[in-house]
């Protein structure tokens, strides 16, 4: 919420929906759950990424209404149709990808290395290293949409050993 984030909870109080983290920044329109993420800019759209698995989900619009607390309430997506809009999902993804680890290197800055080391050591794998996480989000953002597992696997390793 220091970085603009507005808090939304379910209504109902015997829910067991996530709180939304908000924030619309202009043309930028970003939502937090527990259960994964969604970024949005109006002229690409938006994507989603689950907290556990990594399948982007790519939706036309960019925006997301209120009262989202579930990942069975997001609006129906669709694959990319036609060039036009494949170019789009690649750009917004790499966009989501830069964002997200602008945001990781605020984080760093702002709550200190141990306190994200002792975050990520809660996680059940981790795939980085604390003071790696923006190196890695940001090195997924250059990727593209390659299949190259191999060096896909080399990058990993790296940003999990400190490298």
């Amino acid at each position: 919420m220091d970085r603009g984030f507005e808090r939304h909870r379910e209504k109902r109080s015997d829910s067991k929906g996530s709180t939304s983290y908000r924030l619309d920044d202009g043309e930028r329109h970003v939502a937090l759950w527990g259960f994964g993420i969604f970024y949005g800019e109006r002229e690409l759209g938006g994507m989603f990424i689950r907290r556990f698995g990594f399948s982007p989900v790519w939706f036309v619009s960019g925006v997301l209404k209120l009262g989202i607390h579930s990942p069975q309430k997001l609006p129906t997506s669709s694959r990319p149709k036609g060039s036009e809009e494949w170019t789009r999902a690649h750009e917004l993804s790499s966009r989501m990808m830069e964002w997200i680890a602008d945001y990781e290197s605020e984080l760093l800055e702002s709550v200190g290395l141990e306190y994200r080391q002792q975050c990520i050591a809660d996680w059940l794998r981790p795939l980085t290293s604390a003071d790696c996480t923006a190196d890695a989000w940001r090195s997924l953002a250059a990727r593209g949409w390659d299949d190259d597992l191999d060096q896909w696997k080399m990058e990993s390793s790296r940003w999990l050993h400190g490298g």
